[in-house]
């Protein structure tokens, strides 16, 4: 069963879940609260379609689709760890500058048009310019989970415990804030028309219309750590340590369950077919459109999936990153550095939504 709330907010201090009536109204119970929360009008189910789906989500990542001006960035891999970010050349692993901070931070995520990183962690989010290195002044925070730009550019979605935090893209200043019904546990990502913002608070799914502050949860048979769209936009895919949940979009119910006999900690889409790749330590089992996977490809010392180019696969263990060709095989590594195993960010790395024109 679905469940759907409005999100109301005061000020900047918080807002409280108002319930709503089957057809999409308030009741009566909350009409007599005197209407002090901007009720929407009853219009599409939350969960309808919006539009057409796209032919494939990653379009923008493709190679051939990559905007020109992001091949003069610089190519560098981003790695978080404590109070410091370690810069390493993509090509062959050599460090670049270690980054000192004011706070800890655990990711490193790109700005909406890839001109800024933004390094968070629970309390403090820093922009780092991606050529100079030198980091800003931080913005202070409270309980961050994780943070990502609306498909236009023009807004910075911030999850929190239990705020969804709109703010300024570039300077990260606060507008608004929505209380959540929960609190959210995993990764979050955008159905295929842009409209709708999903996560999951343990079991629970919720789904979030980013524009109306409508939101909606379901209920999964596992908790999942990350999500991803499937390249046609028709399903998500939701990682769990005992495979992996199947989606629908559009409903956004639970519909099926690929067992796999690995864990499964990172989810990317390949860059040149509509393929998932779902890697725990030891594997890499791609998930083709039909959402059938059909081999395993192992991977070697039990390392893990982090990032993928289109031609190399960036690979973790304990206490390495390695690089080795794609698609893997079981040659040496062609690169190798000790590293913590904490998340890395590829940049420039291509996002499903190009980043030109800048909406600013």
């Amino acid at each position: 069963m679905v469940v759907a709330v409005v999100l109301g907010c005061g000020g900047l201090t918080g807002c409280a879940p108002v319930p709503l009536a089957p057809d999409g109204r308030p009741g009566d119970a909350v009409i007599g609260l005197g209407a002090a929360l901007p009720y929407l009008p009853s219009g599409p189910p939350l969960a309808g379609p919006r539009r057409p789906l796209p032919v494939d989500v990653y379009a923008a990542k493709r190679p051939e689709k990559v905007a020109r001006a992001l091949r003069t960035l610089p190519k560098r891999l981003f790695v978080p760890h404590g109070r410091t970010v370690t810069v390493l050349a993509q090509r062959d692993l050599a460090r670049v500058r270690r980054i000192r901070l004011a706070a800890p931070v655990a990711r490193v995520v790109p700005s909406w048009d890839l001109g800024t990183l933004w390094a968070f962690g629970p309390n403090a989010l820093v922009p780092l310019n991606p050529r100079t290195l030198r980091p800003g002044r931080p913005r202070p925070l409270s309980a961050a989970r994780d943070l990502v730009f609306t498909p236009d550019g023009t807004t910075a979605l911030l999850l929190t415990a239990r705020r969804l935090e709109y703010r300024d893209p570039t300077s990260m200043a606060l507008h608004r804030a929505l209380l959540l019904p929960c609190a959210p546990t995993s990764t979050a990502d955008f159905t295929a028309d842009g409209d709708r913002l999903v996560t999951s608070c343990g079991t629970t799914l919720l789904f979030l219309d980013w524009r109306t502050g409508m939101s909606g949860t379901s209920v999964m048979s596992d908790a999942p750590t990350r999500l991803l769209l499937s390249p046609d936009g028709s399903r998500f895919y939701a990682a769990t340590p005992s495979g992996l949940l199947v989606l629908d979009a559009t409903s956004l119910q639970q519909t099926s369950r690929i067992t796999l006999n690995h864990p499964i900690t990172t989810l990317l889409p390949a860059h040149s077919t509509q393929t998932i790749y779902a890697s725990g330590p030891g594997t890499l089992t791609p998930i083709p459109p039909n959402a059938t996977p059909t081999q395993t490809l192992p991977l070697p010392h039990n390392a893990t999936l982090s990032a993928l180019s289109p031609h190399t696969l960036y690979l973790r263990t304990p206490t390495s990153l390695t690089t080795h060709p794609f698609p893997p095989h079981p040659s040496p590594p062609t690169h190798t550095t000790p590293l913590p195993n904490t998340d890395l960010t590829l940049h420039p790395h291509p996002s499903r939504y190009p980043p030109t024109p800048h909406p600013h």
